[in-house]
């Protein structure tokens, strides 16, 4: 699958919220122990749909196949380390490489501003996403 990176911006706003709300959608109905996010959910695609410009301690990106959006990524950053938030990638385009290039490349973001830590959280039961993040180191 070939899919290009670009950095967020306002034009992007429903169609980001459109990804992400189809990606955790469907990980929630094949998981029936991430039901406790769905209102978390909710109030993250209200966040999303209100999104200004970035601000510069922040940095938003998306995957785009075919002017399809399908997969999304947020990192933000603090004094001394990066966090990254908000990974989702679409259920048609899953276990296509989507997430680990989005990874990379918020790693290369937070390396090009001298970032040596970068810290990602995710669910327990969200078991994929775990084997996937740790395979990354």
């Amino acid at each position: 699958m070939e899919f290009e990176i670009v950095a967020w911006n306002e034009k992007y706003r429903d169609s980001t919220a459109e990804c992400f709300d189809a990606a955790w959608r469907n990980a929630i109905s094949k998981n029936p122990k991430l039901s406790f996010y769905r209102e978390a959910l909710d109030e993250h695609l209200d966040t999303i749909k209100q999104l200004q410009s970035k601000s510069e301690d922040e940095a938003f990106f998306l995957a785009i196949f075919q002017e399809v959006f399908v997969g999304t990524v947020q990192i933000f950053f603090d004094s001394d380390q990066a966090f990254v938030d908000n990974v989702a990638v679409h259920p048609l385009a899953q276990r296509k490489g989507v997430c680990r290039t989005l990874l990379e490349r918020v790693k290369h973001e937070a390396r090009s501003r001298g970032y040596e830590f970068i810290t990602l959280d995710t669910f327990e039961v969200n078991q994929r996403a775990v084997k996937t993040y740790f395979s990354m180191n």
